[in-house]
């Protein structure tokens, strides 16, 4: 029994997978893998899912859509032969951005081929599944933009004393003007002690709190229940507004002109001939939302930003059977990540974080079966490098 164990740990490491969907367009049975894929998708694909082979995760990749989400490690507590411990990696059009750090993160990453693009990292709790890679992760990055003389910032944010964290474990290796370009930012629940050279970002009421936007992006972070302080983020993506249309202003008279521009910035609701603006403009795409979760037993406090996620990272670090220590240790079941899923209404579900027994190839079918039953939308069983590309959706 114990060689067959063996053996079987043995077949899965030589089956080294990085699977990649597209959200979109119809169904292509053409476009799947020769090789078998049934361990990812559980429910029938709906007519929105594509899936292909995918080997790096590039903004040069045909299928990158500006919005892409790859898991990184998914085995909770301590690594195994076949999975690392928790991280994702989130790339958007001008940079990336990495939720959480498990040990030997840094190499997974050069799987991705974006090392140099991590500009903000986003620490869920000071547990080390979750955190212990994080000082390799930031030499490397500093490491590598050191040619640039530091051009390009890094932004930390994560619970109180993970700057404290960063400095202990750096220690003599910190180089000249590090921390003028690392600016970590801590959250704050209550009257945590904030280290004096952080950023502090109180959290209001346990709701959902704003703690970074840019033009383009939005970052929500909200506390959840574990045994440590621990939150969620929630990435999401300004609306775009649709281009104009140049040729049917033209047929209408209007040369290209600074009319053009007023039109894109919204400047001019109405047209000289009286008709509105907006018929002149391309639908609006709405933005894309990833939601990734921290161990938890209890989401409720990150529910209003989660709503109508396009996809859902969440733990599913005990079964049924083990639903006691589940509420004992602050995780999940897969049936209660499977029902928050529904009850925010979220697209796509990915379960990750699998300790050492569900994660077993027997336990698979019980998990995705327990998970089906709970939840309508599309189920991925987390494995590492399974990658999930969001192009654009027209609004309706």
């Amino acid at each position: 029994n114990m060689l067959a164990r063996v053996t079987k740990g043995l077949k899965r490491n030589n089956r080294h997978k990085t699977l990649k969907c597209d959200i979109t367009g119809a169904f292509n049975q053409s476009r799947l893998s020769s090789r078998k894929v049934d361990h990812v998708l559980v429910n029938d694909p709906p007519s929105h899912v594509q899936m292909y082979k995918f080997t790096a995760v590039e903004d040069s990749h045909p299928n990158f859509h500006g919005f892409n989400l790859t898991l990184l490690g998914t085995r909770s507590g301590s690594p195994s032969r076949s999975r690392n411990v928790s991280s994702a990696l989130v790339s958007l059009e001008n940079y990336n951005i990495l939720v959480d750090c498990g040990e030997s993160t840094q190499r997974q990453i050069l799987y991705t081929k974006k090392p140099k693009k991590i500009r903000k990292i986003l620490i869920t709790h000071m547990h080390g599944d979750h955190l212990f890679g994080l000082p390799g992760v930031i030499m490397s990055i500093f490491k590598r933009d050191k040619q640039v003389n530091y051009t390009k910032k890094l932004d930390i944010y994560g619970p109180p004393g993970i700057r404290d964290y960063i400095i202990s474990a750096l220690g003599v290796n910190l180089p000249s003007g590090f921390m003028n370009e690392l600016t970590v930012h801590e959250l704050s629940l209550k009257d945590e002690w904030i280290s004096p050279k952080s950023r502090t970002i109180r959290m209001a009421n346990k709701e959902p709190t704003l703690i970074m936007e840019d033009k383009k992006y939005k970052i929500w972070a909200a506390p959840l229940k574990h045994s440590v302080t621990c939150f969620g983020y929630v990435i999401e993506e300004r609306d775009v507004p649709g281009r104009i249309l140049k040729e049917k202003l033209e047929s209408a008279g209007y040369p290209p002109g600074e009319l053009y521009g007023q039109i894109q910035r919204g400047i001019i609701e109405t047209l000289p001939n009286g008709e509105p603006a907006k018929d002149y403009m391309a639908a609006t795409k709405k933005g894309r939302k990833i939601v990734i979760l921290g161990d938890t037993s209890d989401s409720q406090y990150i529910e209003s930003k989660a709503m109508h996620c396009d996809i859902l990272v969440h733990e599913n670090t005990f079964t049924e059977e083990t639903e006691a220590f589940a509420a004992q240790y602050g995780h999940s079941t897969t049936r209660s990540a499977a029902k928050f899923a529904q009850k925010i209404h979220a697209k796509n579900l990915v379960l990750t974080h699998f300790s050492g027994v569900n994660e077993e190839e027997e336990f698979k079918p019980l998990v995705l079966g327990v998970a089906k039953s709970n939840f309508s939308g599309n189920i991925f069983y987390g494995t590492d490098f399974l990658s999930l590309d969001l192009p654009f959706v027209d609004r309706d």
